[in-house]
């Protein structure tokens, strides 16, 4: 399930697709052995802008984009937000916690709670390096934003302090300035004490 629309899903897919081929092939068997492998993203977001129930991806030919690879790899990914559920609907309702009990989404249901229950295959649910990275993600975006706030607070705070100094030192009392400024007769003081020291 992904809820957020982080920058690398594709580049996500393509790292699923490896560790899944490395995974399923064993040492010394031959290549052509490998198995169908099936990459899905289930978003509750558009990722492509579509409005598509579902993005399908195979490896084409650039040349020829009717010439597929058939490598055996696909993949999907879901789009519950679309306006049109189409035949999809049954799923995009399990998603949308609208506890459907067609078909699909009883499927659908056990084969989770079975997934969630293997060790071997819980990796691919969702990797703990995958929600590092997203906690990363989140947490320098919530830094910018506090560096932001703050270094806006101590431009306009500099700004202040300047604007008090020149007022003084163009002759102004402290008494008007402070009732210019809102600020108490001693923090007037203040800033102009640190004006003069740092002259």
């Amino acid at each position: 399930m992904q809820t957020r629309n982080y920058n690398g899903l594709p580049q996500r897919a393509r790292f699923y697709q490896s560790v899944g081929d490395v995974n399923s092939l064993a040492p010394g068997e031959l290549y052509g052995t490998l198995i169908d492998h099936y990459v899905i993203f289930i978003c509750t977001f558009d990722l492509f802008k579509l409005d598509f129930p579902k993005y399908t991806f195979y490896y084409t030919c650039k040349e020829s984009k009717d010439l597929l690879l058939k490598d055996g790899s696909c993949i999907i990914f879901m789009n519950t937000s679309v306006s049109e559920k189409s035949d999809l609907k049954s799923f995009h309702d399990y998603i949308e916690k609208r506890g459907s009990a067609e078909r699909l989404a009883g499927k659908f249901n056990s084969a989770i709670a079975q997934l969630k229950e293997n060790d071997d295959k819980r990796r691919y649910y969702m990797t703990y390096t995958s929600r590092i990275m997203e906690a990363k993600i989140d947490g320098q975006k919530l830094g910018e934003k506090i560096g932001e706030t703050r270094g806006i607070n101590i431009g306009r705070t500099q700004g202040i302090d300047n604007t008090i100094a020149k007022f003084y030192k163009a002759g102004l009392s402290v008494a008007d300035i402070a009732k210019a400024t809102g600020l108490s007769d001693e923090q007037i003081m203040n800033v102009v004490k640190g004006a003069e020291a740092g002259q």
